[in-house]
């Protein structure tokens, strides 16, 4: 039963992730500490918007699932 929702959970986590780093939980993911704000003023924008919607998806993938239609 949980192998049905491991690409779900997946998602989900890959989700929280981008969110984390978008919103600037966590430091961004870059080699040089000094090039963080860089990043984050190129990337930032984006993973604040895939973060949530990866989430979304992730939820409805898995409710498809549970009722059967997935």
């Amino acid at each position: 039963m949980l192998a049905d929702y491991i690409d779900s959970i997946f998602m989900l986590l890959v989700g929280a992730y981008a969110c984390a780093v978008g919103f600037g939980a966590l430091p961004a993911p870059s080699k040089d500490p000094a090039a963080g704000p860089q990043w984050f003023a190129r990337y930032g924008k984006m993973f604040r918007i895939i973060g949530p919607l990866l989430i979304v998806i992730a939820l409805i993938l898995a409710g498809a699932k549970y009722s059967g239609h997935g």
